[in-house]
């Protein structure tokens, strides 16, 4: 693994930040969280160079997965079949250094992580794992049929985009920056990841994990990443409402509905429209009032208590729960249909105890905090109520 830095360098790349294997998960930076041949077990993120038939120290782009491609500002049609010499790009100038290696001297390298910038200026990441095959059949297919034997020695390359991953430890790196969300720990930052692919989408979310885990900071932060952050987030606590409330509290009601009624109301539907509606707790939701939601995700309309008119509104709803929901499904308390419709895409926050990593960086932002309220300065926790708090 030695040379890999050295060669890298040599080419005007670098490392990730902080580089190792896959399986130290201690330090790293744009590395996934699984070595790659268990995350990119398609072919299309292989990359596949192999020596011309007449000339061994002359190599030729076999296959490129069309990512890598456009990285270097072509398609894989424009590069498959060509040498390595005649494309551009750091990236390519990095695989043609790296299969050379491998096809001379043998060498292999196991989920190292780079980082580059493409033709475009754009910076990226991207984890390498390669090794040599010394009888690999060329498809017919292949534009380097002609110009390479058809079979013999070649350098396969996997391939994983780490680009994400490395912006988001990135960001993560000081206290508070994703989203006021604290942590960088391995389990925290899948979360932040899900958030970051889950927030653009219209899609409902469904936050798992136990109480006080931070579940409406996580769903704060999916509102905050769509396209309908300059509108409504309205939360509304299941737990907290009788069932004689639950759908005057969130379909609203007219005047007179009931005893007490003495003016027409606005559900959290109707101020939640265009905007997120979070239900916390889900799993307290009575049945009666399950079965009107499911109509409002399905259609985008209900009708007050005690109202005739069907409102109509457009809400993206993200839901959390304490409880296994599909254990309620499985004993009749949740419509099974329901569930699906909430659990489209799913985020577990974990527990503190699973993320103790975390625990220095929450206790140097709340005294941060403090100190700002009571205009205190330099107050620390000493080494022992560290370990005290660590080992609760």
């Amino acid at each position: 693994m030695a040379v890999w830095p050295m060669l890298f360098s040599g080419l005007g790349l670098r490392p990730g930040r902080m580089w190792r294997t896959v399986t130290d998960h201690s330090q790293r930076d744009c590395t996934p969280d699984r070595p790659v041949r268990e995350i990119v077990p398609s072919f299309s993120d292989l990359a596949v160079l192999v020596p011309a038939r007449d000339d061994a120290h002359l190599l030729l782009i076999e296959q490129i997965p069309p990512w890598v491609a456009q990285w270097a500002g072509k398609t894989p049609r424009e590069i498959e079949g060509e040498p390595v010499g005649s494309v551009p790009g750091k990236i390519i100038e990095a695989l043609a250094a790296l299969a050379e290696g491998i096809l001379r001297d043998g060498l292999s390298v196991s989920d190292y992580c780079v980082e580059f910038r493409d033709v475009g200026g754009a910076d990226h990441a991207v984890v390498i794992s390669a090794h040599r095959v010394d009888n690999y059949q060329l498809p017919q297919a292949s534009r380097a049929r002609g110009r390479a034997n058809a079979a013999g020695p070649a350098a396969l390359i996997r391939l994983y985009d780490a680009t994400d991953e490395a912006r988001l430890r990135r960001r993560s790196a000081g206290i508070g920056a994703f989203h006021g969300i604290v942590g960088r720990s391995k389990s925290l930052l899948d979360v932040f990841y899900k958030i970051e692919v889950y927030g653009p989408t219209d899609a409902p979310v469904l936050i798992s994990g136990e109480t006080g885990t931070g579940k409406e900071l996580v769903a704060q932060a999916l509102h905050e990443r769509s396209l309908r952050r300059d509108k409504p987030f309205v939360a509304v606590n299941c737990t907290a409402l009788s069932e004689e409330l639950f759908e005057s509290e969130l379909f609203g009601h007219e005047k007179g509905a009931f005893t007490g009624a003495i003016r027409s109301h606005k559900g959290r539907f109707e101020r939640a429209d265009k905007g997120t509606l979070f239900l916390d707790e889900v799993g307290d939701m009575p049945p009666r009032t399950q079965a009107k939601l499911l109509r409002v995700i399905e259609h985008g309309a209900f009708e007050r208590v005690g109202g005739e008119k069907e409102e109509h509104v457009e809400v993206r709803i993200l839901a959390a729960t304490n409880m296994p929901l599909e254990r309620e499904v499985a004993f009749g308390r949740f419509r099974s249909d329901l569930y699906h419709r909430l659990a489209v895409f799913r985020i577990h926050v974990p527990a503190l105890r699973e993320r103790t990593d975390d625990l220095p960086l929450l206790v140097e932002h709340f005294l941060s905090t403090l100190n700002e309220r009571y205009g205190r300065q330099g107050v620390r926790l000493t080494p022992e109520a560290m370990r005290l708090l660590s080992e609760y």
